[in-house]
């Protein structure tokens, strides 16, 4: 969104700067035109020149702004899939959780198994609380 923003902010300036060379050229373009446009006074821009350049710009941020908001919903919906996943995951081990803790135990193995489980659910759900 920063990046956006800054688009927005160079695309107001540059359409304010484009007003300003609009009025001054208003009256007195015809001094102002580079070769290509018949005429220019001796060493200033030429002003219709930077009008296009300017108008040019300001489609190019429009069309980069765009993309920038595109991107930023396509990772928000990405976001929101991802933590609708894991909440799933995480009920999901909750329920194993649950089933484990009843399982009767009859040997040592079997006692191994079902402590070592739960310490590693444990683990995981504490490592996904720290998103």
């Amino acid at each position: 969104m920063i990046v956006t923003n800054a688009l927005y902010a160079e695309i107001d300036r540059l359409k304010a700067e484009n007003k300003k060379l609009i009025i001054k050229t208003s009256n007195s373009l015809a001094n102002n035109l580079c070769p290509d446009h018949r005429d220019k006074q001796a060493g200033k821009p030429c002003l219709a020149c930077e009008i296009d350049r300017l108008a040019a710009r300001v489609g190019e941020l429009e069309v980069e702004r765009d993309e920038l908001d595109h991107i930023a919903v396509t990772i928000c919906k990405q976001k929101n899939e991802l933590e609708a996943e894991n909440r799933r995951l995480r009920s999901l081990v909750d329920g194993v959780t649950e089933v484990v803790e009843i399982f009767p135990c009859t040997s040592p193995a079997q006692m191994e198994w079902k402590y070592g489980w739960l310490r590693n659910a444990r683990e995981a759900l504490k490592e996904a609380s720290h998103e």
